[in-house]
């Protein structure tokens, strides 16, 4: 009889980001992504190294990757090509590293003293999409938390061995010292340069310490349930054109959300708003 996997328990790290009370979370994502999580009630996590940034899950302690992305990014000096092509070889070792770990990402938006409302779209996320058919599903971080905490709970899969959210820090990767004052080290899944600062992201983290079952996938699913008793809200791209809102409109009535109009004004809606005063 095989022996069942252990459940996962949830654990918060980079306590010194405390996430404030009455915190929401945004996901941006095309339809495909947006279909999954609420028609196949999925959760999915994207391995590290299939991310764009190629900072994203870089080991601080090895100042060897370091040296060669700045060697990239600077252009390489032909007395130096042999030293190149030697921290080249070790980039292997860091790539091995990062396979391990797998990420859900969400916009992070929490209350300010003002009295205003913080809880807006962001433009800066819109654009980073590049992409007019898109949208966002909004949620507070005590439902994400709770539904991802039940979830890893429950899920006995082979995939993850921990569990794990928190916010992510951001910092000069070329420039700023890479260790704590009290000799803490940074926490590399929850780390991203400060070029990625307009993203203030929250993060849910799943951890596989199988290596080889960690190379063989690019992500991992974990069924999730009752996401429909939360209060979720689905957004579109503000430029999103009327007829393929309509289309996605009814698509995702079938299964019980309702679409919304994104709440910005863009240039387009601007001039479309303008035609019929």
């Amino acid at each position: 009889m095989k022996t069942p996997f252990p459940k996962l328990e949830l654990i918060q790290h980079n306590m010194h980001l405390p996430i404030a009370e009455g915190a929401y979370v945004w996901r941006y994502m095309n339809f495909k992504k947006l279909w999954n999580l609420l028609a196949d009630n999925e959760l999915y996590f994207a391995r590290l190294d299939t991310f764009e940034d190629p900072l994203e899950g870089i080991d601080i302690d090895d100042r060897k990757q370091i040296e060669l992305l700045a060697l990239k990014r600077d252009g390489i000096n032909p007395l130096f090509r042999d030293s190149f092509d030697r921290i080249s070889v070790s980039s292997e070792t860091y790539n091995r590293k990062r396979q391990l770990w797998f990420a859900s990402c969400w916009f992070l938006t929490e209350a300010i003293d003002t009295g205003d409302s913080p809880h807006f779209e962001s433009v800066a996320m819109w654009k980073y999409l590049s992409d007019t058919n898109t949208f966002v599903v909004k949620l507070s971080f005590s439902e994400l938390l709770a539904l991802f905490a039940k979830s890893a709970e429950n899920y006995a899969g082979e995939d993850a061995s921990s569990a794990w959210y928190g916010k992510v820090e951001y910092l000069n990767f070329f420039e700023q010292a890479f260790k704590r004052g009290n000799g803490q080290k940074f926490f590399v899944p929850l780390l991203k340069d400060k070029s990625f600062y307009f993203e203030n992201e929250l993060r849910l983290l799943l951890n596989c310490n199988d290596k080889k079952k960690a190379e063989n996938r690019k992500g991992i699913k974990i069924p999730i349930s009752e996401i429909q008793s939360f209060g979720l809200e689905v957004f579109a791209h503000p430029d999103i054109d009327d007829h393929l809102f309509e289309m996605f409109r009814e698509k995702l009535a079938t299964i019980g959300y309702r679409l919304q109009y994104s709440a910005l004004i863009t240039k387009k809606v601007a001039e479309k708003i303008l035609r019929f005063t």
